[in-house]
Formats: C-alpha cells, structure tokens, sequence
C-alpha cells in the first residue's frame, strides 16, 4: 500500500511546491485541509476519462486541495488548473482513518479510487488492483469488502449532495487562498 501525504513529501513528481494545511471542525467537515501549489514537477499528469478522452489535471501552477476527514475511510483530492478551474475531485479510499506526523496528515491509499467530474459524473478506479491484492492475499475479504463498503458511501454522498460537495469545497477553497 501506498503512504499519502498531505504534503505530498513522497510524491517525487513535484519538485518545488507551497504548502498550507488548516483544521476545519465545521458542522460540514471534520478534520484537516491541505492546499498544494505546484510551482514545479518533472511531468504534466494526464487522467484517461471513460469516454476516451484525458485531460491534464496535474501540472505547473496547478492547485490540489487534499481532505482528510477525521472519522471516514477515504480522503479527497480536489484538483484545479492554473486559472482555478475546478477539473475534478478524486476519493482515494484508506485502510483506516487519517493518522499524523508531527501535525501532517497521512494515509494508507487501500487502491480503490471514485472520480467525480465538474458535471456530477462519477466513476471507480482500480478495482483490478484491488482484486489483485485480494488474489495474493495480501489484503482479507474483510478488508476488501471495506474498500467496498467506503466506496458505496462515497459514492452515496455524491448522488444524494452533489451541489453540497460544490459549495463546501468552494468555501474551504476560499478559506486557505486567503
């Protein structure tokens, strides 16, 4: 599994970034917030979409919101261009809840992954891994069905408070610009 940090210390894609993070314990959402500006990477990253097409999501100047909810399973990445033009949110789902070094919040991405496009689409990433590491029993049928069991929720608050998901993720963006 991979380590996620709010600071994207591991991410060696990103070689010159700003970083702030914030506490947020809002009837909304509790937990941390990170924003991550990119000022320099090694190469633009593209998102193939299901209808064929991709589009670049992580580049120079691009921006990333990360959530880390304090009491769920999954955090969310909020992606947006050099403009702020919001181009997707991306729900990695954990093995367990958010946990800490020296104040920075991490994760452990358990490989399945939802997508959620501007317009309100949605859909799952990497499924196949996640039944390849089943396969190799280097996860349990309990945890798989974790994977699941997060990623149905997910998906459940995306269709019952899309608009929500819009207007909180403006306002916290709001927030950490300032």
């Amino acid at each position: 599994m991979k380590i996620n940090y709010a600071d994207r210390r591991n991410d060696k894609n990103i070689l010159k970034k700003n970083f702030k993070i914030m506490d947020s314990k809002s009837e909304e959402f509790a937990g941390k917030i990170s924003l991550i500006e990119i000022e320099d990477l090694k190469e633009n990253f593209e998102a193939n979409r299901p209808d064929g097409m991709s589009e670049i999501v992580i580049a120079k100047d691009y921006k990333m919101m990360i959530y880390y909810p304090k009491e769920e399973k999954y955090s969310m990445t909020v992606m947006y261009d050099n403009k702020w033009n919001l181009l997707q949110w991306y729900f990695d789902i954990e093995k367990d809840k958010c946990q800490y070094d020296l104040g920075i919040p991490y994760s452990e991405d358990f490989y399945l992954d939802v997508v959620v496009l501007p317009d309100g689409r949605f859909y799952t990433l990497d499924e196949d891994e996640l039944e390849e590491v089943l396969h190799n029993q280097l996860i349990s049928k309990e945890e798989y069905n974790m994977a699941y069991e997060t990623r149905n929720k997910v998906i459940q608050m995306i269709k019952n408070d899309f608009i929500k998901l819009c207007d909180f993720t403006q306002k916290s963006l709001e927030s950490l610009k300032s």
